[in-house]
C-alpha cells in the first residue's frame, strides 16, 4: 500500500486525466508554482488546495471518471493517509490478512495508536477463538503501545483481557495481578462495565485458588455496584458465584437457601433461570441430599427452548451421573449426544470430556475395538491444542497400559516412548 505526498497526489491525478500543469493555473497559481508543489519544493495553503481540488474534480467529471476529492485529501501527509486507512479498516471488521497489512503500515509510518489498536483487535480475534496464549501476546503488545499514547482509557479493558487469558489457562495467580490493574485503571477512567467485569473475575480467580473469603469479599463489592433492576443478569451471576463459594466453604445450607431464592427470583426469565438451575445442578452433585439429576433435567428443559449451546454440558454432566451409577448404556447415549453438540459448537473442552466418558464406558464394557477408535479421535484433538500437552501425556500412558493388558508389548512401548 502506497501513500502519496501532496505533490505526488496532484501529479498522479493530473497525469491520469492527461492534464497539463497550465490547466491547474488560477489567480496566484502559476504553472511554475504547480511544478514546485509537485516536486515537493513548495507547500500548499488550504485555499490553494481547494482551488486545485475543484479543477481536478471538474476535469474528472468531464471525462465521466468518478472522483470527489477536497482540500483535506490534498493536504494530508502520507502518514495521515496511512493512519486514516488503518482506522477505517479496523472499524470494519478486518480479515486476518488485512490485519497483517494494517500492522505493517502502522509500523512503517510509526502510527503507534493504529498499531496498538490493531494488536488489540488481533487479541480479540484470538480470544474469541479460545486461543488464549496467542491472545495474551497480542494484548501485551497492544498494552505496551497504548502506554506510549495519550489514550489510556483502554488500559482497563486490556488488563482485564490479559487476566481472562491467564484465568482461562488456569494461571490464577497471574490472572489476579492483571485483574487488580484492570480494577485500578477502570476506576481511574470511570469505566464501570470493565470495573464490574474485573471484580467478578478476580473473585472467580480467588475461588479457583481456594481463597473463598477473599472471593466473597470481592463478590460483595461486585454486588454493591450492580443494580438488581438494571443489571439483573450480572446480579444473578454474582449471587451464583457467592453460593458456590458457600458450598466450597462447607456452608451447604446457606448456599442452598441462596439458590432457592435465586430460582424464585428468575421465574419467567429463561436465560437467568437456566444459569441458576445448571449451576445448582453442578454443585449439588457432591451432596446426596440434593437430587442433582432433577436440576439437570430442569436445566435441559429450559436449554432446549432458549439456549441449545449449553445442552452439550448438560448431557455430559448427566452422563457422568449415570456412569457413576453404573448405568453405562444411558451414559453412552448422553455422552454421544454431548459429543455431537460439542462438535457443532466447536467446544473443545466438551469434546474432550465427552470422549473420556465414552472411554470409561467402553472400558467397563471391555469393548477394546471401540476404545482404540475413541482414543485415536481424542489424541487428534489433544495434539491440535497446545494447552492439552499434559493431558496428552496422560492419554499416552493410558494407551500404553491398555495395550499392555492386551499383551501387545510393541504398541505399549510405542505409547510409553511418546509420553516420555
Amino acid at each position: 500500500m502506497i501513500f502519496l505526498t501532496t505533490g505526488e497526489k496532484i501529479r498522479s491525478l493530473r497525469k491520469k486525466f492527461n492534464m497539463r500543469q497550465q490547466e491547474l493555473e488560477d489567480e496566484n497559481i502559476t504553472r511554475a508554482f504547480i511544478s514546485m508543489i509537485e516536486t515537493g519544493k513548495r507547500g500548499l495553503s488550504r485555499e490553494t488546495a481547494k482551488v486545485i481540488a475543484a479543477k481536478l474534480n471538474s476535469k474528472a467529471e468531464s471525462l465521466n471518471i468518478p472522483l470527489k476529492i477536497d482540500e483535506d485529501y490534498l493536504l494530508r501527509t502520507p502518514e495521515q493517509d496511512a493512519e486514516l486507512y488503518c482506522f477505517e479498516k479496523l472499524n470494519n471488521i478486518p480479515t486476518q490478512d488485512e490485519m497483517e497489512v494494517i500492522i505493517n503500515i502502522a509500523t512503517k509510518y510509526r502510527l503507534t495508536k493504529a498499531e496498538a489498536q490493531a494488536y488489540k483487535v488481533l487479541g480479540d480475534y484470538e480470544f474469541e477463538s479460545n486461543s488464549y496464549t496467542s491472545a495474551f501476546i497480542n494484548y501485551m503488545l497492544s498494552l505496551d503501545l497504548f502506554k506510549d499514547t495519550d489514550e489510556k482509557n483502554c488500559l482497563g479493558y486490556l488488563y482485564n483481557r490479559l487476566g481472562e487469558c491467564k484465568k482461562n489457562n488456569k494461571e490464577f495467580l497471574e490472572a489476579i495481578s492483571f485483574f487488580d490493574r484492570a480494577i485500578y485503571y477502570s476506576t481511574l477512567y470511570k469505566n464501570i462495565d470493565i470495573e464490574k467485569y474485573s471484580i467478578y473475575s478476580i473473585a472467580e480467580a480467588h475461588k479457583c485458588l481456594g481463597e473463598f473469603d477473599k472471593a466473597l469479599s470481592f463478590i460483595d463489592t461486585y454486588l454493591t455496584i450492580c443494580e438488581k433492576e438494571v443489571d439483573f443478569d450480572q446480579y444473578i451471576y454474582g449471587n451464583v458465584l457467592k453460593a458456590n463459594c458457600y458450598i466450597l466453604k462447607g456452608n451447604v445450607d446457606k448456599a442452598c437457601a441462596l439458590y432457592e431464592d435465586l430460582l424464585n427470583l428468575c421465574i419467567n426469565k429463561d436465560e437467568a433461570l437456566l444459569y441458576v438451575t445448571y449451576n445448582y445442578a453442578i454443585v449439588s452433585k457432591e451432596y446426596k441430599d440434593i437430587n442433582s439429576l432433577e436440576y439437570f433435567n430442569k436445566a435441559q428443559e429450559i436449554a432446549e427452548r432458549s439456549d441449545k449451546s449449553i445442552l452439550t454440558n448438560i448431557y455430559i454432566e448427566k452422563a457422568r451421573i449415570y456412569a457413576n451409577k453404573h448405568q453405562y448404556n444411558e451414559a453412552l447415549i448422553l455422552a454421544k449426544s454431548g459429543l455431537k453438540l460439542a462438535q457443532e459448537y466447536n467446544n473443545v473442552d466438551a469434546l474432550v470430556n465427552s470422549y473420556y466418558i465414552i472411554i470409561d464406558t467402553y472400558t467397563f464394557l471391555k469393548d477394546f475395538q471401540n476404545l482404540k477408535t475413541v482414543y485415536t479421535k481424542l489424541l487428534d484433538i489433544l495434539r491440535s491444542n497446545k494447552h492439552y500437552k499434559e493431558e496428552l501425556n496422560r492419554v499416552y500412558n493410558k494407551l500404553a497400559l491398555l495395550y499392555l493388558e492386551q499383551n501387545d508389548i510393541e504398541m505399549c512401548k510405542k505409547y510409553l516412548n511418546m509420553a516420555s
